[in-house]
């Protein structure tokens, strides 16, 4: 997923009220398709949904970048909408 002036503003903001100086995200959504990316993005947001999987061999398919421990992204919904920032703890 790509980056959007609303993901931007939403680090910049998050970066500004936590003092970060770290100044690298990822962006990217849970599911894919019929709304799938709305209800998990919710489901984090109300604290259900505390981890996720991927196969390796989908970061090469769709194009994205690998995790790293510490890096942070951004979870948008199902209209690319950003809606909360998570932070991986674990590989």
């Amino acid at each position: 997923m790509q980056k959007t002036p609303l993901t931007d503003a939403m680090w910049a903001e998050y970066r500004r009220a936590t003092g970060l100086s770290y100044n690298e995200y990822d962006v990217a959504a849970f599911g894919r398709g019929a709304g799938l990316e709305t209800k998990l993005a919710e489901l984090v947001l109300v604290g259900q949904k505390r981890a996720t999987a991927s196969l390796l061999r989908s970061f090469a398919l769709d194009g994205a970048p690998l995790p790293v421990i510490g890096g942070y992204w951004i979870v948008v919904d199902s209209q690319d909408n950003p809606r909360c920032i998570l932070r991986t703890m674990e590989l």
